[in-house]
């Protein structure tokens, strides 16, 4: 396989410290990452790489329990990281994320952001010349607040990038509830029946959490 660098945009958000960093620190020790990929964190606090990385070892620790990495496990995941700070509304931040990429290697663009911020990332990306090489980008959704600017986002990604480069993540459709579903809907003759536009006028889904 080719190399691989992921660059995380949102590094000091809440998702990222409670999925995205222990899933990868899931799958490095079970050594399901290759021993050279390397993850830039980007994020608007102008602090060290080696405080960024204590602060996410604390926040990862209290998200996953007595899955927390210990100090040796820790130490071979955070040596991948480098950390840098950019505002992703200013283009010319993004300065120093270009010497960092490299042409011979995959960038794998992680927008952990508001949906509002896709669009201006890409735009940046490509006028600080971050696309030159293989490329991939990778979508938290909600992509958009409604229909209109959903096809904007995607119109700013088709100029920049392939359909088969671009992944669209919903983490709440692996959810056991969400995934049984489509078999109550369709397994269940009497939900078939009714389960339809002629009876239902709308549909609310709440997802209720503790944080």
């Amino acid at each position: 396989m080719q190399a691989v660098d992921l660059i995380i945009f949102g590094a000091s958000g809440d998702l990222s410290a409670r999925k995205l960093f222990p899933a990868l620190y899931q799958l490095d020790q079970a050594g399901l990452l290759q021993s050279d990929l390397r993850i830039a964190a980007i994020a608007r606090d102008a602090i060290a790489t080696e405080t960024f990385l204590s602060k996410l070892r604390a926040r990862m620790s209290e998200a996953m329990g007595d899955g927390a990495p210990d100090d040796a496990s820790w130490a071979h995941y955070s040596a991948r990281f480098t950390y840098m700070n950019c505002d992703f509304s200013k283009v010319e931040e993004y300065a120093n994320l270009r010497p960092w990429l490299s042409g011979d290697r995959v960038s794998l663009f992680y927008f952990a952001t508001p949906p509002s911020l896709f669009a201006p990332i890409c735009d940046h990306l490509s006028n600080a010349n971050c696309l030159t090489g293989p490329t991939r980008v990778v979508l938290e959704k909600p992509i958009g607040e409604n229909l209109e600017s959903s096809r904007q986002v995607n119109a700013t990604l088709a100029q920049y990038f392939e359909e088969e480069q671009i992944y669209r993540i919903d983490h709440y459709l692996g959810k056991d509830m969400i995934r049984a579903i489509p078999s109550l809907r369709f397994n269940n003759p009497w939900a078939r029946a009714i389960w339809n536009r002629k009876y239902i006028s709308h549909i609310v889904i709440s997802m209720k959490e503790t944080i």
